[in-house]
């Protein structure tokens, strides 16, 4: 497998992606949650709400495998 290949295997797994944007969503959503209480605006902010437009964004793409088990598209 050339390494073209590869790097675009990795990138364009669903379930990976899923993974690596819940793992932001957990370590960027505990920093939002500590900073709570003192108001203070920070870059774990935007990284929460990336990884939750990401995880969103991933959704339809491991679903799509279930649809097509049923027969309906």
């Amino acid at each position: 497998m050339k390494i073209k290949q590869f790097i675009e295997t990795i990138t364009q797994n669903p379930w990976l992606n899923m993974l690596i944007f819940v793992a932001m969503l957990i370590s960027a959503g505990n920093e939002v949650w500590q900073s709570i209480q003192q108001f203070e605006l920070g870059a774990h902010h935007g990284v929460f709400l990336y990884a939750l437009l990401q995880c969103l964004k991933t959704l339809p793409d491991l679903f799509e495998p279930l649809e097509s088990l049923k027969g309906t598209e």
